[in-house]
């Protein structure tokens, strides 16, 4: 699976009214729908990157199957006193779309990610539990290979052009099949073999599972949906420049080099989730810088709002956070092929041998 502070770093983003720094520590086919109007074209600029003066410094698992209720009253909208935030990455990002292998899962890959598209699905940051964002109302399981999604009416994407089943049947079939979700990474096909969308009604749509899949919703983080009109006529330097989505933010211009900046939808419609409110801070740039020092110095001297550093740096810094990962990490080891390693007296030496006790102390103290 991807990171989800990975995965979703951005819709923190959205109700962020204090400056936090991130420490990220790891251990361990339907007919397509009518060809959409002209959106608006963000301007993307390719510039010779300056280099900002900087001052000098010293996952619980959730029940599947169970069916989310409908959505209740939306919370009230956060409000935040700041009207611009500036993040920052220790990368460019790769590309803005997500139908290309360049959108990652990390922190640079924020905005294809998350801030201008969403996914099907969220794990909240606060439960745990996996929760519908704007544009799904609810879930549940129909048979042990198929699931009924009921969407939200009202939501638009970027241009306008509404979202409906047939629009979430696209992407379901792209993620789904063996070839393209191999080309966007998008992972579905990994999970459950082929999956694939069918439209009930147009605010209902079926996905069918190429073998029994009780954790689709949970899988479905990955699934993300740009308007297809848009994205059929879109060449592939198109696709990857710019992102007609759903999402909180939408993209304003892409200074190559320089920084990405982002503009609060003003249309987007919560829901009831945590990670589902309106953005309540209007602009949001990113930038990017390789050395971590360069970032704690930039946060430092009120350069930035948020970036990702390094623990040796934390020191340097107003205030820091540990993020979380809704991944589990494993080292595999050859134990059929491997002469010694097939020796379980071997294995059962290396585990004892490893204290994970001061490794933890040593490198998180």
């Amino acid at each position: 699976m991807k990171s989800s502070s990975n995965l979703r770093i951005t819709h923190w983003l959205t109700g962020l009214v204090a400056l936090v720094t991130l420490v990220i520590v790891g251990c361990g086919g339907a007919e397509a729908p009518t060809a959409a109007p002209a959106g608006p074209t963000p301007t993307v600029v390719n510039v010779i990157p300056e280099v900002p003066a900087i001052q000098s410094t010293a996952a619980p698992q959730g029940d599947a199957t169970k069916a989310i209720p409908a959505a209740t009253e939306v919370p009230a909208a956060v409000v935040s006193g700041k009207d611009t935030l500036r993040f920052v990455s220790n990368e460019e990002p790769g590309t803005l779309g997500f139908s290309n292998n360049l959108c990652l899962g990390n922190i640079q890959s924020t905005i294809c990610e998350e801030m201008i598209g969403e996914p099907f699905t969220w794990i909240d940051t606060k439960s745990f539990e996996v929760v519908p964002l704007s544009h799904i109302e609810s879930w549940e399981q129909i048979t042990p290979d198929r699931w009924r999604f009921n969407l939200r009416d009202g939501v638009k994407f970027h241009n306008g052009v509404p979202w409906d089943a047939d629009q979430g049947k696209f992407w379901l079939d792209f993620g789904g099949d063996e070839e393209t979700a191999g080309n966007a990474g998008a992972n579905n096909f990994g999970f459950h073999g082929v999956i694939g969308g069918e439209v009930v009604d147009p605010m209902t749509l079926d996905i069918t599972c190429g073998k029994n899949c009780p954790i689709l919703p949970r899988t479905l983080i990955f699934t993300k949906v740009m308007e297809v009109g848009w994205w059929k006529g879109a060449d592939e330097d198109e696709r990857a420049a710019n992102n007609v989505g759903l999402g909180p933010y939408k993209l304003v211009e892409w200074r190559r080099g320089i920084s990405v900046e982002l503009e609060a939808y003003e249309d987007y419609k919560p829901n009831k989730a945590h990670d589902a409110q309106a953005p309540s801070i209007p602009h949001v740039i990113q930038l990017w810088r390789t050395e971590t020092l360069v970032r704690a110095a930039m946060l430092q001297a009120g350069e930035a709002d948020w970036a990702e550093i390094s623990l040796d740096d934390r020191d340097r810094v107003p205030q820091f956070k540990v993020g979380t990962n809704n991944e589990a990490y494993i080292f595999v080891m050859d134990t059929v092929h491997h002469p010694e390693l097939r020796k379980i007296e071997v294995r059962e030496a290396l585990n004892l041998a490893t204290d994970c006790q001061t490794l933890m102390t040593e490198i998180f103290d």
